[in-house]
């Protein structure tokens, strides 16, 4: 069996390039969901993830797929949050989400 890999979606809102860029319809499609059926298509990815601190988008990730586990934390959904910070969160976070699923009672 090969590698498989966790997919970090990063979808924040208040872009200040483009208002609400990650739910602009593009081909008949939200933006997010081109990055969501990349995501579920790829040979090497087994998991992924929408980390976002809208709800609005959430609704948009769920409609095309996928589960939200909850929104980002508002610490790291500022103009000044580098992206490494919300990769370690969300690793962490998928992480324990695995640890209860694999050793729930």
């Amino acid at each position: 069996m090969g590698n498989y890999w966790l997919a970090i979606i990063p979808a924040r809102s208040g872009s200040k390039g483009i208002k609400d860029k990650n739910i602009q319809i593009i081909n008949n499609k939200p933006l997010i969901a081109y990055a969501l059926e990349a995501a579920k298509k790829s040979k090497y990815v087994s998991n992924y993830v929408v980390s976002t601190d809208s709800p609005v988008i959430a609704e948009f990730a769920i409609k095309y797929g996928t589960t939200i586990h909850g929104l980002r934390p508002g610490h790291l959904s500022t103009d000044t949050a580098k992206s490494i910070d919300v990769v370690r969160y969300e690793i962490e976070t998928f992480e324990q989400r695995e640890k209860k699923r694999l050793f729930a009672v």
